[in-house]
């Protein structure tokens, strides 16, 4: 516990001692046994909207100590569409579930590093994980109650992008992963854009019953109860969650034609997480350090574009930082970023808007258990304007920025969470 406050005290020694502590990094998607709480979340976008699935739990807490979450989050209608359509427009659903303490089952290391599990939420359904030479598949099988009628969800993520090409473990960490337990908060990207199927159907129906229903196929896909997209899989765990916090997530927009093999010249993919670092003893909130912490990466197949922005380059303290700006707009669901990398000659600029209606409360993992929705810990939007624009001179500090690429999506994901979320109403 000492050890863990002096580095929460002093970043750059915790940094140091990453870089000269250097290991094979083990599979950090498995469930995390020793860690006060693990959560899974898993976002497939489709030409229709957004279908969102997490798994979380934290152990021995005395009040909800697991949490699932389904959601379907369909795009709002285009702006030249008439008041008649967008009034018939499918719905937005979403289930929230409290089930006992997960239960877990995991798989023996392979000799390539991978891991398998099984995380059961009981009565509720399970996350498998299957690693393989391809990428491997993931597969929520889950049941719920949705309007009144028991519906069972089955889906399935295959062909995993890994965040670094050729490193399977690996994710916007880094090198910084190898701290492992001395840090309270970790997060993991483990798919950029896997290929995602999905299905929902009532529970209780025969397998011929199930095949013959819903024979509007076009009206269920648009209402989320099946469909086909790309998945952004990612997991926190750790002590604590952070006091404050934003989040965001972009992968190009997918079209109603929509074709995972090849990916299109200009597909891209982002996503980040930051926010103020969480106290060094949790009991003891007031020891909350007046510094920031961020971890974020942007890719670009067609450019071979794989640019990581990650401590110490990302610390802000007291909202300064030579290298990083970020600037929050809560009330108006709005962030900018912008982001110099160590070395001075790769530079992004992030900006991200949706408009406050469209952010939904999720519960969140606290030392005593998950919140409620009511409480509104969290809000995201899964339909923020995100424009991304990356930069590069030859000359650190002197030389001119040239701007290489913009990208820009009006299905992007953005998180205000804690304090930072207060003025968003």
């Amino acid at each position: 516990m000492l050890l863990r406050t002096a580095l929460l005290s002093s970043p750059f020694i915790a940094l140091l001692l990453a870089r000269l502590w250097r290991s094979p990094l083990q599979p950090s998607f498995p469930p995390h046994p020793s860690a006060a709480f693990d959560g899974i979340y898993t976002r497939v976008l489709s030409p229709h909207g957004s279908l969102v699935l997490i798994i979380c739990h934290v152990r021995g807490a005395s009040v909800r100590p697991s949490m699932v979450h389904v959601s379907w989050n369909p795009f709002p209608p285009p702006s030249s569409s008439s008041s008649s359509s967008s009034s018939s427009s499918p719905q937005r659903w979403d289930v929230d579930l409290f089930p006992p303490p997960l239960e877990t089952i995991l798989q023996p290391l392979s000799l390539d590093s991978q891991q398998g599990f099984t995380l059961t939420a009981p009565g509720v359904g399970s996350l498998v994980s299957e690693p393989s030479k391809d990428g491997g598949t993931t597969t929520h099988s889950l049941e719920f109650e949705l309007n009144s009628k028991r519906k069972k969800l089955v889906l399935t993520t295959s062909n995993r992008v890994p965040w670094t090409e050729g490193v399977p473990n690996g994710g916007p960490e880094g090198w910084i992963a190898h701290l492992k337990g001395l840090l309270p908060l970790h997060w993991l990207v483990q798919s950029s854009g896997s290929e995602a199927k999905w299905r929902v159907v009532n529970a209780s129906l025969d397998d011929d019953e199930k095949e013959s229903e819903g024979q509007d196929r076009e009206g269920r896909v648009r209402s989320g109860f099946e469909g086909k997209g790309i998945a952004h899989i990612e997991k926190n765990w750790g002590t604590t969650f952070p006091p404050s916090w934003i989040w965001l997530q972009a992968l190009s927009p997918v079209s109603s034609s929509f074709s995972p093999s090849p990916l299109p010249s200009s597909a891209f993919s982002f996503a980040l997480a930051g926010g103020l670092l969480p106290p060094p003893l949790p009991s003891l909130p007031f020891l909350t350090l007046p510094m920031e912490a961020y971890l974020f990466g942007l890719r670009i197949p067609s450019l071979n574009i794989a640019w990581d922005f990650r401590p110490p380059f990302t610390l802000r303290f007291l909202g300064w930082s030579p290298w990083l700006k970020v600037e929050r707009f809560a009330s108006e669901g709005r962030v900018r970023i912008e982001a110099v990398e160590g070395w001075g000659r790769r530079k992004v600029l992030v900006e991200s808007q949706a408009d406050p209606p469209t952010f939904i409360p999720l519960s969140c993992p606290l030392s005593t258990g998950h919140s409620l929705t009511s409480e509104r810990f969290a809000l995201e939007s899964f339909s923020s304007l995100t424009r991304i624009q990356a930069f590069t001179r030859r000359w650190p500090v002197v030389g001119e920025w040239e701007q290489v690429w913009m990208g820009e999506t009006d299905r992007g994901g953005l998180e205000f969470g804690g304090s930072w979320g207060e003025d968003l109403v």
